[in-house]
């Protein structure tokens, strides 16, 4: 905007001393003319970098990559903005940053990853916000010719239809704990004191969707996100809960954090962001 200003005032000058040119020094207007172009080219480099393309580096889980993907092209077209994304553990992901990697802003609902990075200082503590609310799910595959006709019911409780696979003796696949998916599943089965399940749980070396081992063997079962199992129609529900998983819009301590937070912002305002979110098995949490 000062530019364009600048720019104006510079042509009406010359067009001023081009009509009163006989009655000045021609010296003068000389050095008048050049001190004016060497301000205007330390104005445009001024202007022009000022200008530049910013940019919005965001750190979540993976079982997070198609919403946060949508969300990020939507508001790269609006604000004119390059964004990246780099998906990773909650743990690998405060290694990454303590390491030195250029983040703006983290996305998980690991709650023991959140204190750690309050603890060191890593994120702005006054501007955390709730983006989206997630479940847990009792699934198996859809081929699964071995479920118990008490689990087939509707409206099962899940602390019931595990109890039922308990006395089953059934094999149960849990994510590992660092993550999201594995910390609270894994607090919710110990919550019941069932002790019959074989239990599985993968290791965070593992980087395979944890879908696919519960298909590896169609009498597999598991307890995943909703958001891991969005749109997987390969996948059978047996039973839902509602905890409280919130996933945490953290804002990095940074250069950066006045377009983090209006990323942020974008979110919580924007109804096209809200129907994303809505799509993906979510559900908002402002």
């Amino acid at each position: 905007m000062f530019l364009k200003t600048f720019t104006k005032i510079f042509v009406i000058i010359v067009f001023f001393v081009k009509i009163y040119q006989p009655i000045f020094n021609m010296k003068i207007v000389k050095n008048f003319f050049s001190l004016i172009v060497v301000c205007f080219f330390w104005l445009f480099s001024i202007s022009a970098k000022s200008e530049e393309s910013r940019t919005l580096t965001v750190f979540a889980e993976s079982n997070l990559s198609v919403v946060l993907t949508e969300l990020l092209r939507l508001y790269s077209q609006e604000y004119n903005v390059i964004t990246s994304i780099n998906f990773n553990s909650p743990t690998d992901i405060i290694g990454d940053i303590d390491m030195g990697d250029p983040a703006d802003v983290v996305i998980t609902a690991h709650q023991d990853s959140i204190d750690n990075l309050k603890h060191k200082g890593l994120i702005d503590v006054y501007n955390i916000g709730n983006i989206a609310k997630d479940s847990l799910n009792l699934v198996t595959s859809v081929k699964n010719s071995q479920i118990p006709s008490s689990l087939l019911a509707e409206s099962l409780a899940m602390d019931q239809a595990l109890g039922f696979l308990n006395e089953n003796r059934a094999i149960l696949i849990l994510d590992n704990y660092a993550s999201t998916s594995g910390s609270y599943s894994g607090n919710y089965l110990r919550s019941l004191n069932l002790d019959k399940f074989k239990v599985f749980t993968r290791l965070a070396e593992d980087r395979a969707p944890i879908v696919n081992a519960v298909l590896s063997d169609e009498n597999h079962y598991a307890i995943l996100l909703s958001s891991q199992i969005n749109n997987r129609k390969d996948l059978k529900i047996l039973a839902s809960i509602e905890l409280d998983i919130i996933y945490k819009f953290l804002v990095v301590a940074s250069d950066n954090m006045n377009t983090a937070r209006e990323f942020l912002k974008f979110i919580e305002t924007n109804d096209k962001a809200k129907q994303i979110i809505a799509k993906s098995g979510l559900r908002l949490a402002f």
